[in-house]
């Protein structure tokens, strides 16, 4: 439930990230420049799969510990993709890798 509830807040982080003028984003990326296309969609959706984020962090954690926990979250991870994606880091196969091991290790 945490690797589905950090893929979501990631996922909607992306799709309001992409909606920036400032990001930089390679022209062969099929989806982000759809996203930047489209960004009135893009920030709706994004919202909505905050909101999807911190449902799932306070049903798992509780109310004052999601929430918390939500924010970390969302501070560690937007300065991440910042940091990172003007580098050309992020793209599908990282994102997918990044999943199934942490889908791994919280199983075990």
């Amino acid at each position: 439930m945490f690797t589905l509830s950090l893929a979501t807040l990631y996922l909607g982080f992306m799709m309001i990230y992409s909606t920036s003028k400032h990001a930089q984003f390679l022209a062969s990326n099929e989806l982000l420049s759809l996203l930047q296309k489209k960004s009135k969609l893009s920030k709706y959706f994004g919202t909505v799969l905050f909101l999807i984020a911190i449902i799932l962090f306070i049903c798992n954690y509780g109310l004052a510990s999601g929430a918390l926990f939500f924010f970390v979250a969302l501070m560690t991870l937007s300065s991440t993709i910042i940091i990172l994606q003007p580098l050309h880091i992020f793209n599908w196969k990282t994102l997918v890798f990044t999943l199934i091991i942490t889908s791994l290790i919280e199983l075990l």
